[in-house]
């Protein structure tokens, strides 16, 4: 009886050891993340995937547009009290600085060119105090800032380019400042290469517009017409503007977003002002397919990834709701929150990289104006296990196995032994390695998209009081560190004891 009690004693003790030990050591890994020191973390769902970033602080962003260049880096278009600024992600910080100062930045729209350079349509001013529709491109040394039509009123603007990197823009104009070079109305410029090219499209409409190209150029435009209260779609072929009416039910059209698939058919996210609902409509052919999905809709921005399945980015309540994450998953939709409520988030915008993440922009009002970014991360997983658990003698090999599960990551790998076991010399998986200074294995690289075995060979070496034959528990914990997000995963595996403690993700 005393001897199990001693032992059950023995693996209470050296399970809150390393329980301490462990929880000491995720905190040193976690102060020491790069990520952690240069940025603030915003509220997430513990059960969401998605990283929130403080891009810049105390800005009057109430505009943002978001796009990612073929490295994977964001690039945000934004309104701040300098004016119209860019920030873009270098692998390792961000950096931002002024476009144009000129009360500018309202309705900007950011697309990138084949070279990875930045080009941004917005309302903006001339010199003289006229307002202007404006576009700038960074050429690699400076931003190229150019007037498209001076205006009396812009309420929205789009940008997109085409393969041989040319600028379309979409903008709704109550008028010019010359009285009538251009009626008001929903608007399509372009640029020919030596001049802009700007055609009325409807003389209908007054605010929310989007614009996409499909695969031979041609634009795409989803639009709210505001007399009647009806989302609208342009498309152009050739000289000819064919305009539809794609939901009349209710007051619809509102913050709508559209992106064009592989096969060149269109898909819009908007929202029903009536119902305060988010919707959904495709063209699958032959019609317009409409689905109404959840309450929501406000600032909706759509992206479709890799695979042509829909994201749609939200919010529940105008500038106080949570940020959803809405999306199709196989033939059903599902909805995640990206921030929550307390955040006050608005200005949202999404995008979709080759690798098949998502990135969105956005700005919390609360408690002051800030600028975020959003991403999602692949996932990180660790397990651990033990040739045996139970009734391993003093002086017998035992094998330990890791697999780590993250496709793309960067990670660092500890596994420190405990002192009751000898590592065997050259059983570790190469290239990790052994350092017998902190008696830990060890690793750093960046993880493939199948996963990483390591395997090695301890020898317990300290028996039980009045067992000596038997070994003691050996309490082993591992630790799989994201050295660019703050983040981990972790695990707690006990030999020759009752309980082996399951894998959990550790977020911050």
């Amino acid at each position: 009886m005393k001897s199990r009690l001693t032992t059950f004693i023995s693996i209470l003790l050296v399970a809150l050891f390393c329980l301490e030990l462990a929880n000491t050591l995720f905190q040193a890994l976690y102060a020491q993340s790069p990520a952690n020191n240069d940025t603030a973390v915003s509220p997430q769902s513990p059960a969401s995937s998605w990283y929130n970033q403080l891009v810049h602080q105390e800005t009057a962003g109430v505009s943002t547009s978001i796009m990612v260049d073929s490295s994977g880096h964001p690039h945000i278009s934004y309104t701040s009290w300098e004016g119209l600024r860019h920030a873009f992600w270098t692998g390792s910080t961000w950096i931002s600085q002024t476009v144009d100062p000129l009360d500018a930045g309202y309705y900007n729209s950011i697309a990138i060119d084949s070279n990875g350079r930045p080009h941004i349509a917005y309302l903006g001013s001339t010199g003289s105090n006229q307002a202007a529709v404006k576009y700038a491109r960074w050429t690699g040394a400076l931003w190229s800032i150019e007037v498209v039509s001076i205006v009396i009123h812009v309420s929205d603007v789009s940008l997109v380019l085409d393969n041989s990197d040319q600028p379309h823009i979409s903008y709704f104009e109550g008028g010019d400042g010359t009285g009538s070079s251009y009626p008001p109305g929903l608007k399509y410029a372009r640029w020919t290469g030596g001049e802009w090219e700007i055609e009325l499209v409807d003389d209908l409409g007054f605010w929310y517009l989007s614009i996409d190209l499909d695969s031979a150029g041609n634009p795409h435009i989803a639009y709210l017409d505001q007399v009647n209260s009806d989302l609208r779609y342009a498309h152009k072929e050739g000289n000819t503007w064919d305009i539809q009416v794609v939901d009349f039910e209710g007051a619809v059209g509102g913050y709508n977003s559209i992106t064009i698939d592989t096969v060149d058919h269109p898909h819009i996210s908007y929202q029903d002002a009536t119902s305060r609902f988010l919707k959904y409509a495709y063209w699958d052919g032959n019609e317009w397919v409409i689905e109404t999905l959840e309450i929501g809709g406000w600032n909706s921005s759509m992206a479709l990834d890799v695979l042509g399945r829909s994201h749609i980015i939200h919010l529940s309540y105008y500038l106080d709701g949570p940020l959803k994450h809405t999306y199709r998953d196989g033939n059903n939709w599902k909805t995640e929150i990206i921030a929550e409520a307390a955040d006050r988030n608005g200005a949202t915008s999404v995008a979709s990289s080759a690798d098949g993440y998502l990135h969105v922009s956005y700005f919390s009002a609360f408690p002051e104006i800030d600028i975020w970014y959003a991403r999602t991360l692949p996932l990180l997983d660790l397990e651990k296990s033990a040739s045996s658990i139970v009734g391993v003698p003093v002086g017998a090999e035992l094998t330990y196995t890791l697999t780590l599960t993250g496709p793309g990551v960067s990670v660092n790998l500890l596994d420190p032994l405990p002192p009751n076991v000898e590592y065997i010399t050259g059983t570790l998986t190469y290239p990790a390695v052994y350092s017998p200074t902190i008696h830990a294995i060890l690793w750093q690289g960046t993880l493939s998209d199948t996963s990483q075995t390591f395997e090695f060979k301890v020898v317990p070496t300290v028996g039980l009081i009045g067992d000596p034959d038997l070994s003691i528990p050996i309490v082993n914990s591992a630790w799989l560190t994201d050295t660019v997000y703050p983040r981990a995963a972790f695990e707690m595996i006990i030999v020759n004891g009752w309980h082996q403690y399951l894998p959990v993700v550790l977020n911050p």
